[in-house]
């Protein structure tokens, strides 16, 4: 799955007892050194860094699908940058981390 814009790295480690969700933004956009199948040319503008505990596979997948679900409306990209005040965009990533962090309190049936 290719979001214009956005880059979705995970990874999974043992003992780890909180998910960790790091969200970098840059309204310019950093290149990409690597090119490849359907990746695109565009400028990464959202980078989302997920580490999960190895042992917890299906709050990973819930918390990437609810990335993948964000990421994926319409319009994200400019409406993340359309914040006019410093301080509308400094609360950007709280607000995606809260939304996320209700996610992974879910234990594994």
């Amino acid at each position: 799955m290719v979001i214009p814009e956005v880059s979705l790295l995970y990874a999974k480690q043992p003992d780890i007892i909180y998910p960790v969700l790091h969200i970098v933004m840059c309204e310019e956009g950093i290149e990409k050194p690597v090119e490849k199948h359907a990746l695109s040319k565009e400028k990464i503008k959202i980078f989302f860094f997920l580490v999960n505990d190895e042992n917890n596979p299906k709050q990973q997948l819930r918390m990437l699908s609810s990335i993948i679900d964000i990421a994926e409306r319409d319009h994200f990209i400019r409406d993340i940058f359309s914040s006019k005040t410093r301080r509308e965009k400094k609360e950007i990533p709280c607000f995606l981390k809260t939304m996320f962090s209700q996610l992974s309190v879910k234990p594994d049936q």
